[in-house]
């Protein structure tokens, strides 16, 4: 059909005519896939398990979060009908344990509540915010997001998560524990840099 069109194309011009009609196809498809998706957006509604998150209830969760009300944390991230950001308020709860650095509650409140452990929606990733915030809470928010299914090699930014633990400061036992959960010693960041430059950068000689 087109192929055929293509080659008894007398001239430039009709050959660039069946190109055009070659990429049709694929044009609609994609076309449909990103209105779809804009519909979904609109209405908030559930597009191939990915929802719009709810404003007021991102609003009661991250409150909920800075109370220490796990109850409440817990019974809003569940609510399937006002879906929340679960990589915004797992951050959140996160940055948290920077004041109260034994209260995990809030915490496990959301990774029980199956949002997921390495969902988007904040600027960093959650493991790496664990990883970060282990200076002050150890290494127990680090085992909770792994337990949840966190991937160490994941990327959110320029470096793999687990390359925080690369970083002065962090506790050794849990650079332990991402390797022994697979981090991946060969992994590099978007610049080709692996964990060698890294651990330099951070003149972490330990």
């Amino acid at each position: 059909g087109v192929v055929m069109l293509y080659l008894r194309a007398p001239g430039p011009a009709a050959r660039l005519v069946a190109v055009m009609l070659a990429g049709l196809p694929v044009l609609l498809l994609a076309a449909g896939v990103l209105f779809s998706r804009g519909v979904a957006w609109w209405k908030g509604e559930s597009f191939d398990g990915w929802a719009q998150p709810d404003r007021a209830a991102q609003q009661r969760v991250e409150s909920a979060i800075a109370s220490g009300d796990a109850a409440a944390v817990a019974r809003i991230a569940g609510n399937p009908r006002t879906p929340i950001n679960q990589g915004a308020a797992l951050v959140a709860a996160l940055k948290r344990l920077e004041q109260h650095p034994t209260d995990l509650a809030p915490l496990q409140a959301l990774l029980h509540s199956g949002g997921g452990a390495d969902a988007g929606g904040a600027d960093v990733a959650p493991l790496a915010a664990a990883i970060r915030v282990s200076r002050r809470a150890g290494i127990a928010p680090v085992r909770l997001l792994l337990d949840a299914g966190a991937d160490p090699n994941a990327s959110r930014g320029m470096q793999p998560s687990w390359f925080e633990a690369l970083a002065t400061g962090v506790p050794g036992a849990v650079l332990e524990e991402l390797l022994r959960r697979g981090a991946d010693l060969r992994a590099v960041d978007m610049a080709g840099n692996g964990a060698l430059y890294w651990a330099v950068f951070h003149r972490n000689w330990a």
